[in-house]
């Protein structure tokens, strides 16, 4: 028997959609983020940043692919963050690696100075080498926070080697900030400019304000030292200052991390 349509037909209500489940809302997120990464790397890094991109995808669309604030590294490339290489010191890197394609991120300065923020194994031996004991190594983070602590990581590897004496000592913290309220602290962010590098359009007319003071201590068995940051300043720019090491005539540094 046929069903009869009737006049009525027209003012029932619609048919409910399906219900879509979490789990199957964020396998299609997952798969916007991969085809985002894909595009960029396709685009060749001109038009977007690959880790970038997908980082701000994941802290976006993915959150609980994501650490709590209290655990988050915002230092973190693979998550959005991104190295500024006007204010970085060149890396000591190899003849060999010298000639790599600098295509993909800008070259291998760019990669070098990567190695201190991304999340790998830790006792893979790399590292971020400069000439002597005094560089700078700049960091755009994932977003704009207050930054509560910084964490200075050598494996237990490099300190019992002989390599150690190449560990970073003294350090300083930066913060690039419109305004320095407290003149005593702050610096022109061109006094942290590399040798041949202009000021990015973005930050002309910006200080930056001395968060902290500390020495990275070798102490047998701990790899891993964290400084908690007091000041309140609101920055999503971190500039960290290498102002001695222990005694080498280069300085490593394998990893940092900033919450």
């Amino acid at each position: 028997m046929s069903t009869r349509w009737t006049s009525t037909d027209r003012f029932r209500r619609p048919r409910a959609r399906p219900r879509v489940e979490p789990e199957a809302q964020r396998s299609f997120l997952w798969i916007l983020c991969i085809a985002a990464l894909g595009i960029g790397l396709y685009a060749g890094n001109k038009f977007y940043r690959p880790g970038k991109l997908f980082g701000a995808c994941l802290g976006r669309y993915l959150p609980g692919a994501v650490l709590s604030s209290s655990q988050r590294n915002y230092a973190d490339i693979t998550m959005g963050a991104e190295v500024v290489l006007a204010f970085t010191t060149r890396s000591h890197i190899t003849e060999k690696d010298s000639l790599l394609p600098s295509f993909y991120n800008n070259g291998p300065q760019r990669r070098a100075a990567e190695l201190v923020f991304k999340t790998r194994h830790e006792d893979d031996g790399r590292c971020w080498e400069i000439d002597g004991g005094i560089g700078t190594i700049a960091i755009r983070l994932s977003e704009s926070i207050i930054p509560t602590a910084i964490a200075v990581h050598q494996s237990i590897q490099h300190q019992l080697s002989s390599r150690a004496i190449s560990a970073p000592r003294t350090l300083a913290v930066w913060a690039v900030q419109e305004e320095i309220l407290d003149e005593s602290t702050g610096r022109s962010i061109v006094d942290f400019l590399t040798t041949g590098s202009t000021v990015p359009k973005d930050l002309k007319g910006k200080q930056a304000v001395k968060l902290l003071d500390f020495e990275f201590v070798q102490a047998a068995g701990v790899a891993t030292q964290m400084f908690p940051i007091a000041t309140s300043h609101r920055t999503d720019l971190i500039i960290v200052e290498v102002q001695e090491n222990w005694g080498g005539k280069r300085t490593c540094i394998q990893r940092i991390t900033i919450y």
